[in-house]
């Protein structure tokens, strides 16, 4: 296996990068081919939240865990966060403060707050110290490639592109530009959250994946 979007949202407006002209913020997606998860939001370092709470604490809880490695989500997650190390416009200088002096015992992970809204997260020993909104993550789940939406605390929401083949689009492992996805067509799902686990939720829709069809393959089948 390889490794958000309000649900009323059209996907594809997600892949779009947008720059703010007073250039403050930026909409990127960060993917590396050595990793499988793939985070997009915006980078602002006025967005940057510094906050000093315990590492389990109930507010911000850890995301899929049943399905997301440990130490893939810290690898992702840093590297999200690096924009605030850089020289550029970016760059916060309490971050890389923090980062500087607890390299050695820094961490990184994925939370949700109690309203279903992702979180980079920073921290140490000593706690969460850094929550960065972000807007949706993407696994390759099974070979698939499917967006993981937040901003919604009894459902999981999930978002993907449909093959020209048919289907949930399958995942690759060379870098896929946004123009890419210009003419396919897309769907979403909802799974509640009292009657699936994160993994349940992913295990039914790969397995519903031939459900989800371009129109013009459906009225070919018809």
């Amino acid at each position: 296996m390889h490794l958000t979007i309000n649900p009323a949202a059209s996907l594809w407006r997600l892949w779009v990068i947008t720059k703010n002209i007073d250039h403050l913020a930026l909409d990127i997606t960060v993917k590396s081919l050595d990793m499988y998860i793939e985070l997009s939001g915006t980078h602002a370092h006025n967005m940057l939240l510094s906050v000093n709470l315990l590492i389990g604490d109930s507010k911000y809880k850890k995301i899929g865990e049943d399905v997301l490695d440990a130490e893939d989500v810290n690898e992702s997650v840093l590297k999200w966060l690096e924009p605030y190390l850089s020289d550029g416009r970016d760059h916060s200088d309490d971050f890389a403060a923090w980062y500087k002096k607890n390299k050695e015992n820094a961490w990184f992970d994925l939370r949700e707050d109690e309203e279903g809204v992702f979180y980079a997260a920073a921290g140490d020993n000593d706690g969460i110290k850094f929550l960065d909104r972000i807007d949706f993550f993407t696994v390759d789940y099974n070979g698939f490639e499917i967006n993981v939406e937040g901003f919604s605390k009894d459902d999981y929401f999930f978002g993907f592109w449909i093959d020209p083949d048919g289907g949930i689009l399958r995942a690759s492992d060379e870098e896929r530009g946004f123009g890419f996805y210009d003419d396919l067509n897309n769907d979403d799902a909802c799974y509640p959250r009292k009657e699936y686990s994160f993994k349940a939720a992913l295990d039914d829709l790969v397995a519903h994946s031939d459900d989800y069809q371009n129109p013009d393959n459906e009225e070919e089948e018809e």
